[in-house]
This record gives C-alpha cells, sequence and structure tokens, in this order.
C-alpha cells in the first residue's frame, strides 16, 4: 500500500508494525473495496505514536464502509446453510 498525499514523507518503517491493511486483506478480499490510507500523528506524549488510518469505500455502492474486516454489506449476500436430516448409519 502506497500514502500518497502531504503526508507521503512522514512515512516511517515502523508503521507497519501497527498497520491494520493486512488483517482487513485476510478478512475480507473484495474487488470493490478501495482502502485509503493516511498517518495520524499523535500528541505531544512520549508514548503516543504515529499510527496509519484507513479509510475503506466500496466502488459498488458508493459508501463508506463502516468496518472493512466485514465490508459494506452491499456486494456479497450472506451464506445460508441448509442443514438437512441425517441418515441413520446401521
Amino acid at each position: 500500500m502506497l500514502i500518497d498525499g502531504p503526508l507521503e514523507n512522514d512515512w516511517q518503517s515502523s508503521l507497519c508494525t501497527t498497520c491494520p491493511v493486512p488483517q482487513i486483506k485476510r478478512a475480507n478480499s473484495c474487488d470493490t473495496m478501495q482502502l485509503s490510507l493516511s498517518i495520524v500523528k499523535r500528541g505531544m506524549k512520549f508514548w503516543e505514536k504515529d499510527r496509519i488510518s484507513v479509510q475503506a469505500t466500496c466502488k459498488n455502492s458508493h459508501t463508506i464502509v463502516e468496518n472493512p474486516i466485514i465490508g459494506c454489506g452491499h456486494c456479497h449476500t450472506p451464506l445460508t446453510f441448509v442443514v438437512g436430516p441425517e441418515k441413520e448409519q446401521k
């Protein structure tokens, strides 16, 4: 993932350790979800660190995805499992 924009020069390899993108991509491989990254600067306290912030949008529904791990809820219908009667084994 690349960070475009004015914060591009603020990128450091240490940001990768807390980046949520790998977890999002493992959980949701939707082709219509577009991820936008930004670097969030933390306060002046020494224990606060910069971090990556992710905003996801859906190209089909043109909406902001509230939870990128789950998805927008419009592109993929939920799976329905039907369990039939089991045959007795003798």
